[in-house]
């Protein structure tokens, strides 16, 4: 495991190149999303969220050299290099199973988890919709104005 300090990327010992490459980008969208930013600090609130719908398209299993892999498998591993950037990642999806987002810790691909000495975090999952929706009574109360109005449709849904 590897600890970057502050957003000076001169990293003294041997990490892949791609990920070296990686922490750069980020480093620079981060900077560009606020030119304020200059340490990483883990306790920031979250300068970029990435939000990925129907995320059950990329957690199909592929074999390479019979090498069993997959493309969610992938992404959660470069997730995992800038995870003390100010990043939050979301997984939606509609149609997929929890399964394929939570394995099996002996299914898992990091022997941190088959070993247990790290813990995989359990998807939030059955998500009700309108949690942040004022209550309406019937008794006429909210004009139609208040009802059609932008503060009030963008509290309609799943809360994100």
């Amino acid at each position: 495991m590897y600890y970057i300090n502050s957003f000076d990327l001169s990293i003294n010992f041997s990490i892949p190149e791609s990920v070296v490459d990686l922490l750069v980008i980020v480093k620079q969208l981060l900077q560009r999303i606020n030119p304020d930013l200059h340490d990483i600090v883990p306790s920031l609130s979250p300068t970029l969220f990435l939000a990925f719908d129907e995320a059950h398209t990329i957690s199909e299993t592929i074999t390479t050299n019979g090498v069993q892999w997959s493309q969610f498998s992938a992404l959660r591993r470069a997730l995992r290099a800038i995870r003390l950037f100010p990043v939050w990642s979301l997984f939606l999806s509609t149609t997929g199973k929890l399964e394929q987002f939570a394995p099996a810790p002996v299914l898992d691909d990091s022997n941190r988890i088959v070993e247990g000495r790290l813990i995989f975090l359990t998807p939030f999952s059955a998500l009700g919709f309108d949690l942040l929706a004022d209550v309406l009574s019937c008794d006429g109360s909210y004009p139609l104005d208040y009802v059609s109005s932008l503060i009030y449709i963008l509290s309609l849904g799943r809360p994100l």
